[in-house]
């Protein structure tokens, strides 16, 4: 199936539900065969990482939404942590322009921080379904992420922030397993 409907994506690439996706683009959908990323890797062969790329630098990611909120650290999985950090850092430090709802492209970004000390602390339109999005901003703070579900291995970054502790424990001194340290990246 993504062989037939996202391996080459068409005109309707950037339509929030084309061919029955729900809340999201084809071409953010794609980057979703988590649970096998050496196959997508090699499918996509020496188009992986320019189209990844290309994908941030067209705006195509929606940090407001699940279907792709694990793309960034794709850049880290195949072996490039610096940029992986660079766009985690943009979307958690600065204001960006938001393309996306739910149901569809905004006719204008709303621009603003994607998670912000305020009591909606969300970006306009932000669908955070019981945490998810919180979830993904704590992820962020330690430098790892758990890339595919149901492994216990994360893309391992720097954290963004000083002396973190989880249940008394510094986050040094966990034993994180990394797909980096297995994959030898």
């Amino acid at each position: 199936m993504w062989l037939a409907t996202f391996r080459d994506l068409g005109d309707d690439a950037d339509i929030v539900k084309a061919r029955g996706l729900y809340q999201g683009t084809l071409a953010q959908y794609r980057w979703a065969p988590v649970f096998d990323l050496p196959w997508l890797a090699q499918t996509l062969g020496p188009r992986f990482r320019p189209e990844l790329d290309r994908f941030f630098a067209d705006n195509l990611f929606n940090m407001t939404n699940q279907p792709d909120i694990h793309t960034p650290y794709l850049f880290a999985w195949a072996g490039d942590k610096a940029a992986t950090e660079r766009v985690v850092r943009r979307y958690i430090t600065q204001s960006v322009p938001h393309r996306y709802v739910n149901s569809g492209v905004r006719p204008q970004p709303w621009v603003g921080h994607s998670f912000a000390l305020s009591p909606q602390g969300f970006a306009d339109g932000m669908d955070d379904d019981a945490g998810t999005m919180s979830a993904w901003y704590v992820w962020a703070m330690l430098g790892l992420y758990p890339i595919t579900p149901g492994d216990p291995r994360f893309v391992v970054t720097t954290p963004m922030g000083r002396n973190i502790r989880i249940n008394g424990t510094a986050l040094a001194d966990l034993p994180v397993r990394s797909m980096q340290q297995e994959t030898g990246q």
